[in-house]
This record gives C-alpha cells, sequence and structure tokens, in this order.
C-alpha cells in the first residue's frame, strides 16, 4: 500500500481515475526503465501498478458513457511506456 500512496501523492488532476493512470504509469516508467527492473523486488511495484490500473478502471466506470473513451486513454498511456 505504502508504494501506491507514495505514486498517487504526486498527481492532482480532476479526476479520480486520472491520477490513478498517471500513478500506475509512473512506477511502470520505473520499473521498466530502471536499474534492477527484472530483480524479484520490481514484483511489488508491478502489482502496486496492476492494482492502480484496476482502480482506475473502476473509477472510470463511475461514468458509463464515457467509460470507453477514458479506458482507451489508459490502455494508450500503458503502451507508450513500452515505446520509451
Amino acid at each position: 500500500m505504502t508504494r501506491m500512496e507514495s505514486a498517487l501523492s504526486e498527481n492532482s488532476s480532476q479526476s479520480l481515475s486520472d491520477d490513478l493512470i498517471a500513478a500506475a504509469t509512473r512506477i511502470l516508467c520505473e520499473v521498466a526503465h530502471g536499474e534492477g527492473a527484472n530483480d524479484r523486488a520490481a514484483a511489488l511495484d508491478l502489482l502496486a501498478a496492476d492494482a492502480l490500473i484496476t482502480y482506475s478502471i473502476e473509477a472510470a466506470a463511475e461514468d458509463p458513457k464515457s467509460f470507453a473513451v477514458q479506458t482507451d486513454a489508459m490502455i494508450s498511456r500503458v503502451a507508450e511506456i513500452a515505446k520509451s
């Protein structure tokens, strides 16, 4: 939980869903581009990112009219990590 809390503390958008996905992508970037990205310790970070993505999708579901647009944007943000 601490890892998720620290990642979330850096966010301040207008949308909970945006804050959650921003925190998840921040963690994923750190794991993907940091030293020791293949270490066991990275597993906890990956679990935290996974939980944040799940919570972000749940938050996006609060507004069914924009759910598809929001989740498409989330997928794009996560996909950008692999490109960078």
